[in-house]
């Protein structure tokens, strides 16, 4: 009889570390589909959004600019990642800053390289993948994250950014109750423009029957 008490916590010791790894990955979402991030100001006095880079860039990299896509389809830079050259073929580089965006603000993250723009929202090419970590709860939408990863997928990227290997955004809201949300493009929207041609069709050939 003894031994049954010793028996149950161990049970419920098993039980409990089994647990415990599957709540953590149920704490970070992540998104591959494309979309833009919504900006959750849950402190009242505007989303402050300070925001570190990490890069390992090829010796033959050129400057590339990291930013967002506004609403007239216009590339806003933030900062730019500068050249880098060292003796081994490779090397890395780390910039960081701080940005304002307005309380759900819709964000279409990019990179450009002066020429062509890479985002976060791009229908055809999947550019980046995002992780969302250190959900809050009580919120509008509920939950929404505390911290956003921007993994960029270089080989879709290609010879756009030259030397551009594994990269990383880092965003992390400036208030404790501050955040991002996942704002996914709807399955209609991506349809829209083939339904569209379809109805131009069935119109047309209406048109000419007549």
């Amino acid at each position: 009889m003894s031994k049954l008490p010793a028996k149950v916590f161990l049970l419920s010791l098993v039980v409990v570390l089994a647990f415990l790894p599957l709540h953590a990955a149920q704490a970070a979402l992540v998104v591959t589909a494309p979309g833009g991030v919504t900006m959750v100001d849950g402190s009242g006095d505007g989303n402050v959004v300070p925001f570190a880079i990490e890069f390992a860039v090829g010796v033959n990299s050129l400057p590339f600019d990291f930013g967002h896509v506004d609403n007239m389809g216009v590339f806003q830079s933030i900062l730019t990642v500068p050249s880098l050259t060292g003796p081994f073929g490779f090397g890395s580089t780390s910039v960081s800053g701080t940005t304002t965006f307005l309380a759900g603000q819709v964000v279409d993250f990019a990179l450009s390289n002066g020429t062509d723009v890479f985002s976060i929202s791009d229908p055809l090419v999947d550019y980046a993948d995002l992780t969302f970590d250190t959900p809050i709860t009580g919120g509008v939408p509920d939950p929404y994250y505390n911290s956003l990863t921007i993994n960029w997928n270089s080989a879709n990227i290609g010879p756009g950014l030259p030397g551009l290997f594994t990269t990383a955004t880092f965003l992390n809201a400036g208030g404790n109750a501050d955040g991002f949300a996942p704002v996914p493009i709807p399955p209609a929207a991506l349809l829209f423009g083939s339904g569209l041609i379809g109805l131009i069709g069935i119109a047309r050939r209406s048109l000419f029957a007549k």
